[in-house]
């Protein structure tokens, strides 16, 4: 019997790499921070290489384990790896979102709770709370933008918890947690204004036409805003070109 070789754990060389930003990861998802058990001739750059094929079911339940359970750390390791000055500004962050959270939804419910009837035969939609009066024609895009910031407050709220318990919170992040939202609900909002003119062939015109609908697309417009503007920069240097350097 040729004996199986030993085993040599390893730490991801990006365990301690800051948020990664400019996609869909900026907090640690896509980075795999946790150790991973890999032989010393699957090393290839620093990075573990692992064939699935040559791994038995209790190997990869324990890859499958360090990878999404542990953050890296042992059994009953539970001290924070931050001081109480770190924790201050994490507490400031998850309360600042937290209230951005409740009063957007807040927001979103107010129709269920208003005496006021949305396309009504007076065309004035009034607010529950505060008693705004909105035109029933602007009500689908109040809902658009305000799903949509709803939307990138998850996403920061996402990021900022995975990032702490991955160890890779810091707190230059602060000003992206607080511009965020602001900026999903402008890319929500044009993003809908492509969709109902007409520009973008994927959805027909009518689909924002009432305001559920609005805000449901509004809500993944605004998630998905990081993507939108990718997408948006690939089109303009595919038709505009790039500016090239003197």
């Amino acid at each position: 019997m040729t004996e199986k070789p030993i085993l040599t754990r390893i730490q991801s060389p990006l365990k301690n790499s800051p948020e990664i930003e400019g996609g869909v990861d900026t907090a640690g998802d896509a980075v795999n921070s946790s150790s991973v058990e890999v032989t010393p001739d699957q090393l290839v750059l620093g990075k573990p290489v692992i064939d699935p094929a040559e791994l038995d079911c209790d190997d990869l339940a324990k890859v499958h384990e360090n990878a999404n359970l542990t953050d890296g750390r042992a059994r009953g390791e539970y001290a924070s790896l931050y001081p109480k000055a770190a924790w201050k500004q994490i507490t400031f962050e998850f309360g600042y979102l937290g209230a951005l959270l409740l009063a957007l939804t807040l927001c979103l419910i107010d129709p269920a709770l208003s005496k006021s009837e949305i396309g009504g035969d007076a065309g004035v939609y009034t607010t529950y709370f505060f008693q705004f009066e909105i035109r029933s024609e602007a009500v689908k895009w109040i809902a658009l933008t305000i799903s949509g910031m709803l939307g990138g407050t998850i996403f920061c709220l996402k990021w900022l918890y995975h990032s702490v318990a991955k160890g890779a919170w810091h707190r230059d992040r602060l000003l992206w947690r607080i511009v965020v939202p602001f900026n999903s609900a402008l890319v929500a909002l044009f993003t809908g204004f492509l969709f109902a003119s007409g520009a973008v062939p994927f959805l027909k015109d009518e689909t924002l036409d009432t305001p559920i609908m609005a805000a449901s697309f509004g809500f993944i417009f605004g998630y998905f805003s990081d993507n939108i503007l990718a997408a948006l920069q690939n089109f303009a240097q595919k038709i505009f070109g790039t500016l090239g350097k003197d």
